[in-house]
């Protein structure tokens, strides 16, 4: 049975429990936009919804897409099935008012406030297809470029308007793609970029309550006995998985930002961010490696 946790230290775990964020993981939706203008390099003007031929065209110009596994990048259709082209052959027109709508509500809904919502811009990345039987197995996007989550469209409707439907999610979320039962699959696959720095430390949103909540924890921990206290260490795991790279207060994703900006806020602790590795040399002999978009 293991030893029943310091009193100070429950009364911290359930502090932080009831700092909430008022976002998710990930948003999707629908909305109906303006019909944008395709421009291919090499096929010319292309109107959206496709037509058969243009969807053949497009398919006939495109690469097979590559995946990661462990350092390599791969191509392997029983793992990923589509075909790319990279955002320097792609230009859309009609497309920018459209593309501010959905990334300020891909932004709201993964509950970026205040002023860490300003400057978040949308980048393309990709136009991906995936054909009848096209597929992708479960994975996790790296972080193409520092910033927030990845975010793909997609674009069916009727002439003049098309329905689009969208989805943003933090890129360190496993996700997969079904296999296409009819039809082509079209994706303008973005990456959202904070383009500035955040501003300090940022408790909106956090009540009063929840801080005189944190603070009155961090008081008790502070008049623990000493053979409680553990040496006034204390490590808390992170929900969102990070690299070297990522790793920062203006970096931390959803709940995670949110809690690391209440420590910060009830002025009491210092406050430090750290990468934990455990390395398992007898599983690590066999051959192994996860799949990265």
């Amino acid at each position: 049975m293991p030893p029943q946790r310091p009193a100070w230290e429950q009364q911290l775990q359930e502090a932080l429990d009831g700092v909430q964020t008022c976002g998710s993981f990930a948003a999707t939706g629908l909305l109906a936009a303006k019909q944008p203008r395709l421009a291919v390099q090499g096929l010319g003007t292309i109107s959206v919804p496709l037509s058969r031929k243009d969807a053949a065209s497009l398919l006939r110009v495109g690469k097979i897409a590559p995946f990661g596994f462990g350092n390599e990048t791969v191509q392997d259709q029983s793992v990923r099935r589509g075909k790319q082209l990279d955002a320097s052959r792609v230009r859309l027109h009609g497309w920018e008012q459209t593309l501010q709508h959905i990334t300020q509500l891909a932004v709201d809904a993964l509950g970026i406030k205040g002023p860490d919502a300003l400057g978040v811009e949308a980048r393309l990345y990709k136009l991906l297809m995936y054909e009848e039987g096209g597929h992708f197995l479960e994975h996790r996007d790296t972080e193409k470029e520092p910033g927030l989550p990845n975010r793909g469209t997609e674009a069916s409707g009727k002439p003049g308007t098309v329905e689009l439907s969208y989805a943003a999610f933090y890129a360190d979320c496993e996700h997969q793609l079904m296999p296409v039962q009819s039809g082509l699959r079209v994706v303008l696959a973005y990456n959202l970029v904070r383009t500035g720095p955040r501003k300090g430390v940022n408790t909106l949103g956090l009540s009063a309550e929840h801080m005189e909540g944190l603070a009155a924890a961090v008081r008790a921990w502070e008049e623990a006995p000493s053979a409680e206290a553990r040496g006034h260490l204390l490590a808390l795991p992170l929900e969102h998985k990070y690299t070297e790279t990522n790793l920062s207060f203006g970096g931390l994703k959803g709940r995670d930002h949110t809690r690391v900006q209440a420590l910060l806020g009830c002025g009491l602790l210092e406050v430090r961010l750290g990468l934990l590795h455990k390395h398992c040399p007898q599983l690590c002999a066999q051959p192994h490696g996860s799949l990265l978009a």
